[in-house]
């Protein structure tokens, strides 16, 4: 009814309702937040294991990615994979894995 004042239950609805929806016009979403983030860069990544008959052994893997840990993730796996069974056991004993981020003249 006009006269009538509100129902107070309908009141705090409409303000829990609101701080709500400050609360979330204040974060960005997860999409806005990555586009900041979203950077590649390139490392190099050697990665070095004794074997048991050449010696040592490795390569270095040329790799984009936003974060070093990212890199080297990347990196690992395309390392293990062109590995065979005995190769990959022997790099299991004891892999040493290096990781530098390549710069370019651009003023970085």
């Amino acid at each position: 009814m006009p006269g009538q004042p509100e129902c107070p239950a309908a009141q705090t609805n409409s303000l829990d309702v609101n701080k709500k929806w400050d609360r979330l016009k204040r974060y960005p979403t997860q999409s806005e937040a990555t586009d900041k983030e979203n950077v590649l860069n390139t490392y190099n990544v050697s990665m070095k294991y004794e074997d048991r008959k050449i010696g040592s052994e490795g390569r270095t893997i040329k790799v984009d990615a936003s974060s070093i840990a990212g890199a080297i993730g990347k990196a690992t796996r395309e390392f293990v994979k062109s590995l065979d069974r005995k190769q990959r056991f022997d790099a299991n004993k004891g892999l040493r894995i290096e990781a530098v981020r390549v710069t370019t003249d651009k003023g970085e």
